[in-house]
């Protein structure tokens, strides 16, 4: 790292920003994954990603116009990513000409006037879509929407929606909430942990503090990954000094299920046939009281258990049953659980559809009682305009929400240009999307998948 910090020229600055990151009532949060801060006051809570992030951030790099007078768009869009990066900031507004394929500088006000322009020149407010990445500041990112929403759109689309569209309209239809529903103290306190489809040492790699934690106050750790990543194994965790002096590492794991690519659902299928098997001799199996108050559909979801065979369970997950029972068997004995998943569950075949959504993202919702969830977010700022006043991991704001902002005076009605919407339109139900025209653009209308196997498929979406 001190290599990459003198290459950036950051020997001052660079260690001074580092010693400021993630301090839960100061300073500021990594722009590197959405882990949140710690509660207790520890110092030092970075990772090699996070350190290349912000020093990224105060790069001393410039691209100015001579750039990009040398290089044509057609040119530029053959660089890697990193290359690109590499040139440095912006120095000024730039816009494409068509007839050059370049970029040329245009002045700020000519640059407002051009998307001012534009915007009044569309026929709907939904022929525009107002799109972000992690690596917009909260604070800009909550005052982006709000001007979305003043000019009369949700389309709102971000990162966030290749991530985890699939679990919040998963966690949505479930447990009726588009956000997991533990903290970073749940983290601390439970028995078992579940991370499927996470590999924490690219993600998030603060992550593995947790896990090393974890493990060492003796809860168990699953990782469910085609392939055994570098985080289900060991880490040094940077802020433990000793540890970093002796090349002392800490296990993340306790065990490793490598399902085939796809075979999440069957893995799941399989550890809720074991725990209903084991129900009749075992009443810590099944909590009864809680599956008869808040769940429906409980009866067909044990009859779909019931229904399809280990051989195909192990067919299809690409899991043996004992290794299957032994995950169940964790499940079974902690009295507390998360299930933590990530693009790796959300991003194959079936990650978003009913059967996927509900057998992969919210088995444990459904069909165990009393345990907590949580998508693993790669990037946090989209919160402020999604989990913040839209209280989902979605584009849809609350209706609610929207009457309020509008009370609060944070939305008027606009000078000029289109009158926006009134509150109901922007969400009139948990499922709408603003208008027809967001259709066209929005994750919802999907092409239809292939089913897979009758035995896991449509018969795995059981209850809610």
């Amino acid at each position: 790292m001190t290599g990459f910090l003198v290459g950036e020229r950051e020997l001052l600055d660079g260690p001074r920003a580092i010693l400021r990151m993630n301090h839960e009532n100061r300073g500021f949060d990594c722009p590197g994954c959405a882990w949140p801060d710690d509660t207790k006051g520890l110092h030092l809570d970075i990772c090699e990603n996070g350190i290349k992030h912000v020093t990224w951030e105060m790069t001393r790099k410039r691209v100015g116009r001579e750039f990009f007078a040398a290089h044509t768009v057609t040119e530029l869009m053959g660089w890697s990513d990193f290359a690109l990066e590499d040139q440095g900031r912006l120095t000024e507004p730039m816009v494409y000409d068509a007839a050059t394929d370049h970029y040329t500088p245009i002045s700020w006000p000519d640059a407002f006037e051009l998307v001012g322009r534009t915007l009044r020149g569309l026929d709907d407010p939904n022929q525009a879509a107002y799109y972000t990445s992690g690596r917009l500041g909260n604070e800009a990112t909550f005052l982006y929407q709000l001007l979305a929403r003043e000019l009369g759109t949700n389309n709102l689309p971000d990162c966030s929606n290749m991530c985890h569209e699939a679990s919040g309209r998963a966690l949505q239809a479930s447990i009726g909430t588009g956000k997991g529903t533990v903290d970073l103290e749940d983290w601390e306190a439970t028995d078992a942990l579940f991370i499927m489809g996470v590999n924490a040492a690219s993600n998030a790699p603060r992550m593995l503090t947790a896990l090393a934690g974890a493990y060492r106050r003796g809860a168990q750790i699953v990782h469910v990954n085609p392939l055994v990543e570098a985080a289900a194994t060991r880490t040094i965790v940077p802020h433990e000094f000793v540890d970093m002096a002796l090349f002392k590492s800490t296990r993340t794991s306790t065990l490793n299920l490598q399902p085939r690519i796809g075979g999440d659902m069957a893995l799941l299928r399989g550890m809720a046939k074991a725990l209903l098997e084991q129900a009749p001799a075992d009443p810590k199996a099944l909590d009864q009281q809680f599956i008869d108050r808040y769940t429906t559909g409980f009866a067909d979801y044990r009859a779909a258990c019931r229904a399809v065979s280990w051989e195909e369970i192990e067919r299809q997950s690409g899991v043996g049953r004992a290794d299957i029972l032994r995950a169940a068997r964790v499940y079974r004995d902690a009295d507390r659980s998360i299930v933590s998943w990530c693009l790796g569950v959300t991003q194959h075949e079936h990650g978003w559809t009913p059967s996927g959504r509900s057998s992969t993202c919210c088995c444990c919702a459904e069909t165990w009682a009393g345990r907590g969830r949580v998508p693993h977010r790669c990037a946090g700022t989209a919160m402020s305009r999604e989990t913040g006043p839209a209280a989902s991991t979605t584009a849809r704001p609350r209706t609610s929400w929207s009457v309020s902002a509008r009370s609060a005076d944070l939305i008027r009605p606009a000078s000029t240009g289109w009158t926006p919407s009134p509150p109901s339109r922007p969400c009139t139900r948990a499922g709408s999307r603003s208008s027809s025209a967001w259709a066209a653009t929005s994750p919802s209308p999907r092409p239809t998948p292939r089913s897979p196997t009758p035995a896991c498929a449509a018969a795995s979406s059981p209850c809610r």
